[in-house]
């Protein structure tokens, strides 16, 4: 193979090597290329393909998430969200239960949907601990560090650091979990619009991931920036926000970037059209979905 300049991949989280084992087991022989499941772009180019003319992409994505098969076939959105929960329970059984040995699938499932149910939402091993000892569950920090690590490893879900934008280091202690794919929250927890900043916010990190950026949440003299994303010498800094509601909202979003002292392109990507949507102090408010 090697003569004929031939190269070799290992796909998926069903092969013998799971993410965390490539440093150890395949040192310096390797690239690592991170693929995700479909962006909404994407979805756009498989719904013209394979989807009715005048389907509504963007809440069908919301819905069902960017997992290619429930695009390539013409699923209705239950249909499509079992699919996903078939392609998450073969996930969790083969690649992390079986694997791993793991005595309490059911705990590993009520971490995982601890962390569904907080997309968003700083999340630590305490807060998931002091959840499930609120539900009478008997368990330790340490086997909820190895479950998180477990789901990590299996490409379930990403930990989204924190970037202090005026020290310019990573705040390892504080940190967000983002899912694989939208749509898995929903065959988990089901459909929830009250959860749609948390669904912005999602696929906005899933957009930056693919588009190969190291994406941070970001941290500026304490005030919250949704991510920092630095590809190369590029950085960007981007809020998401379901609809800018009013003035305070606006003062809130666009006021957490404007006191950030360098010329690096800053963002307000919005869910819903609103009549207070508009540029500021070079803050550009871009990207409507509706």
């Amino acid at each position: 193979m090697a003569e004929k300049g031939c190269d070799l991949y290992i796909t998926g989280s069903n092969s013998k090597l799971l993410s965390g084992e490539f440093a150890s087991l395949l040192t310096g022989r390797y690239n690592l290329f991170h693929t995700f499941t479909l962006t909404y772009s994407e979805c756009v180019r498989f719904a013209k393909e394979y989807q009715d003319e005048d389907i509504d992409v963007f809440g069908r994505f919301l819905h069902v998430g960017g997992f290619p098969s429930v695009w390539r076939n013409r699923y209705d959105d239950s249909d499509a969200i079992s699919e996903v929960g078939d392609i998450l329970n073969s996930i969790m059984m083969r690649d992390i239960v079986a694997r791993y040995d793991i005595r309490r699938p059911d705990l590993l499932h009520r971490i995982f949907r601890y962390i569904c149910d907080n997309i968003g939402n700083k999340t630590s091993v305490h807060n998931i601990y002091a959840s499930l000892k609120a539900e009478d569950c008997k368990v330790s920090k340490d086997v909820i560090y190895q479950y998180v690590d477990h789901l990590e490893s299996a490409c379930l879900i990403y930990k989204a650091e924190t970037y202090d934008v005026k020290g310019r280091n990573i705040l390892t202690s504080s940190y967000k979990y983002y899912l694989a794919d939208i749509g898995l929250k929903n065959a988990v927890c089901g459909f929830r619009p009250d959860d749609i900043q948390g669904y912005v916010e999602n696929i906005l990190y899933l957009e930056m991931r693919a588009r190969g950026y190291d994406v941070w949440i970001g941290d500026f003299s304490g005030k919250e920036v949704d991510f920092v994303c630095r590809k190369g010498r590029d950085m960007i800094y981007i809020q998401g926000t379901s609809r800018l509601t009013g003035e305070d909202v606006v003062k809130r979003v666009f006021g957490n970037m404007r006191g950030i002292p360098d010329n690096h392109p800053k963002y307000v990507v919005t869910y819903e059209r609103s009549p207070l949507d508009s540029d500021m102090d070079g803050i550009r408010c871009v990207l409507h979905f509706l």
